[in-house]
């Protein structure tokens, strides 16, 4: 890893990083990166090894997490472990995580067994989140639902299946069909909508890529 340290931060607003080599986002992030908007890309394919240490980004305000998860045959990487970021970004105010789930496609059902529950972070700051590529795996719902329930003046959280991924790379590899969308969709409404009380979730419902019109639906 090649630390970024920077002479002078009075000025500095906005940090993008594209990680192209299998780095774990959280280990980069907690190097220090004094910026109030940061947009980072990162390949996953090992389960990150959150830090230990009194870590707190006070400047952070907007943060966009692009998440590449590989290693489609057995899967070590957890979605989960993101939600340090609450923990680690006090003062967050928005919130965005798409995600390229490039994995063998399980959505989550209830015989895969109890959605863990982790310890709520208390986040007072964080209004508006929106994670994109979300297929329905079972540790995107587990972090969905713990930005949920920590979240306590959040004010919107949007879910989308679609692909959002802004890396060119993404889109010409991906390999997905109209059921990550229709599972996506399904999972976030069973499992997500049903513990918003607050009314402030918002599943999309999209066409998947592979969705072509008829004919005869065009002309009717």
């Amino acid at each position: 890893m090649v630390p970024l340290i920077f002479a002078s931060t009075s000025r500095l607003t906005n940090i993008s990083v594209v990680l192209l080599a299998y780095q774990p986002a959280l280990s980069y992030i907690v190097t220090g990166l004094p910026s109030k908007t940061l947009t980072l890309l990162s390949y996953e394919r090992e389960k990150t090894i959150v830090p230990e240490g009194p870590f707190r980004f006070t400047y952070l305000r907007n943060l966009r997490l692009e998440l590449i998860l590989c290693n489609y045959e057995d899967r070590k990487t957890d979605v989960l472990d993101y939600a340090y970021l609450l923990k680690i970004a006090p003062f967050m105010e928005t919130l965005e995580l798409p995600m390229w789930m490039n994995c063998r496609h399980r959505p989550y059902s209830k015989e895969d067994g109890q959605l863990r529950v982790g310890l709520p972070q208390q986040h007072s700051h964080l209004k508006s989140v929106r994670i994109s590529g979300f297929f329905g795996h079972k540790d995107q719902v587990e972090l969905a639902l713990h930005i949920l329930r920590s979240s306590i003046a959040l004010e919107k959280m949007e879910i989308t299946p679609k692909l959002e991924i802004s890396n060119y790379l993404a889109g010409q590899d991906c390999l997905y069909d109209e059921l990550h969308y229709v599972d996506g969709h399904r999972v976030a409404t069973e499992f997500v909508c049903k513990a918003d009380h607050r009314n402030v979730v918002n599943v999309v419902r999209v066409l998947p890529p592979s969705w072509k019109p008829s004919k005869t639906s065009m002309e009717a």
